[in-house]
Parts: C-alpha cells; sequence; structure tokens
C-alpha cells in the first residue's frame, strides 16, 4: 500500500496538547493545517476558541477543531467530564476524544465505567465521540472488556491512547481491538506512530483515524507520495 499526502491528511488529526505549548505552537499547528487539510487538530481547551478563529479567519472549513474530555487519566469526576463536553462543544469543537477512567478499569469497576462512558456519550448530543483506552496500560483481557463498554455506550471510535504513555501503540494492539469492535466502531490509533509504514500497517488492519503531534507530522507527509 502506498499512501498519498492527500490520503493521509483526511483522516490525520494534528495535536498540540503538551502542558508547556504556547499560542505560538497552536497557531504553528493551524498554519499546518490551512497548509494541508487536515481531518481536524486538537489544543488544549483553553486553546480551542483561539484555533477555532484562526481557521475561520483562513476560510478552513475542512478542519474540525477535536474537543476533548478527562484528558490523560480519565479520573476526573463525571459531573467535571460533562462541564468539559459542553464547554468544548461550545467553543465549536465538533468531535470529542473522551479519556476513559483507567483507574476504574484497572480496579475491575466496568459497570462503573460503562455508565460513565453512556452518560459522556449522551451529552455530546450527536457529535461524534472517540474513547480513549490507553491499551498499552491494558491486559488483554482489560482491553476486550474496555472495547465492550466503548460499544455498549454508542461512541463513535475507540481510541487507542493519550499519546502520553512511554509506549507506542503497535499493530497487535490494533488487531487486538478490531477483533472486538468489527465494523461497528471506528478506531484512532494514537501515540508513538513515527513511521508512514507503520500507518499503512495500520489502515489495512481497520485504523480510519491518526492522532500525531505536531512535530511528527511533517516527517509523515514527507514520506508520502504527492
Amino acid at each position: 500500500m502506498v499512501i498519498t499526502r492527500k490520503q493521509l491528511t483526511s483522516i490525520l488529526e494534528g495535536t498540540e496538547v503538551n502542558p508547556l505549548s504556547t499560542e505560538a505552537d497552536v497557531r504553528a499547528l493551524v498554519e499546518m493545517a490551512n497548509k494541508y487539510r487536515f481531518k481536524g487538530i486538537a489544543a488544549a481547551q483553553c486553546y480551542q476558541g483561539f484555533a477555532k478563529r484562526l481557521l475561520d479567519e483562513a476560510g478552513n472549513t475542512d478542519t474540525i477543531i477535536v474537543g476533548g474530555a478527562g484528558w490523560p487519566t480519565g479520573m476526573d469526576s463525571t459531573t467535571v467530564k460533562l462541564i468539559q463536553i459542553r464547554d468544548s462543544i461550545a467553543l465549536g469543537c465538533r468531535e470529542m476524544d473522551i479519556t476513559n477512567n483507567i483507574g476504574w478499569i484497572k480496579s475491575g469497576k466496568y459497570s462503573q465505567a460503562e455508565n460513565e462512558l453512556k452518560m459522556l456519550v449522551d451529552v455530546c448530543d450527536g457529535i461524534p465521540a472517540k474513547i480513549i483506552i490507553e491499551v498499552t496500560k491494558l491486559t488483554e483481557d482489560e482491553t476486550k472488556r474496555v472495547c465492550e463498554a466503548v460499544l455498549k455506550s454508542g461512541a463513535a471510535f475507540v481510541k487507542t491512547g493519550t499519546g502520553t504513555s512511554d509506549l507506542p501503540t503497535t499493530l497487535g494492539h490494533i488487531k487486538l481491538i478490531k477483533a472486538c469492535v468489527g465494523d461497528v466502531a471506528g478506531i484512532k490509533a494514537s501515540g508513538g506512530i513515527r513511521k508512514l509504514k507503520t500507518v499503512e500497517e495500520m489502515i489495512k488492519l481497520g485504523v480510519s483515524r491518526f492522532g500525531i503531534g505536531r512535530k511528527w507530522i511533517q516527517p509523515l507527509l514527507d514520506e508520502c507520495v504527492n
């Protein structure tokens, strides 16, 4: 499989969510999105309105702002996550990346996690929700159980990770998630994806969205055929 730059950018969500990210960093991300027409961009909540304004000023209607809730551990209270989702939508976000409560999964509180996910997806009110499961920190059984919870919640995607793990998302992780969700939910891969060959192999396995940090995007685009 040989992927073109346009094919990659159509499924790429560029991110600038480092705690040290500045307005200049977010502006640089938006400029890349304007140039290449990314599917979406994600920035810290305090920068979402700023990023939306820059997209609008450039007349870029192809790129959406992706909001978030519970990042990166998912251990905020449900009330806080609900507020984050509502606030992000009000700021112009058109998709939501929601971090599952990893501690609850590790504690075996699957029903509690499932109930929370249903509440969070419901408040998205039709805006596609992607649930971050942080697969690199889960056992195979935990991954299967949390994927079941995601499916029951009605979320549109399972997202592999927050990008904060010291371990990368692997082809094995994608195979496992795909076996769990089939064609009912999409898969967004994020975390440690640095080579175009990895992207191409993941697409073959069923990934239809990628979350990539700003500084890693240009090297991937440079590997693409025009």
